[in-house]
């Protein structure tokens, strides 16, 4: 059988030891009480019910009826969405769409290319 003073008298030990203890035990019944208090809120059936996925009727799905499309922006006629592809230019897109460098513009490109090279390679041999 279990012999109740003993058990007391360890308590008794437990506490006299600093308030460490005691401390740790009331914030461990506090914290205890109060979930105890959530649980028991959240459990709680106040009576209204919702209806949930599952307990719907399911529609069935009528593939008979025209599709809806949503309201949005209209397309221009004037607008084309792609356009075919030209194997040359004229010479009037040439001219227009097309300038020949000058020998300053070609320096500058060779110049920022020898750059960039020598930037990648470093001083690899």
């Amino acid at each position: 059988m279990i012999d109740f003073g003993e058990f007391v008298e360890n308590i008794k030990d437990f506490y006299s030891q600093g308030k460490k203890p005691v401390l740790i035990s009331a914030i461990l019944v506090v914290f205890f009480f109060a979930a105890a208090m959530i649980v028991s809120i959240q459990s709680f059936d106040d009576g209204k019910k919702t209806a949930s996925v599952k307990e719907l009727p399911p529609e069935p799905l009528n593939a008979d009826q025209a599709l809806l499309l949503p309201d949005g922006p209209s397309v221009p006629s004037t607008y084309t969405v792609s356009r075919g592809k030209k194997d040359n230019w004229s010479q009037e897109e040439a001219e227009q769409w097309f300038t020949i460098p000058d020998s300053a513009a070609v320096d500058m490109l060779e110049k920022s290319n020898d750059s960039i090279i020598s930037d990648i390679t470093g001083a690899a041999p």
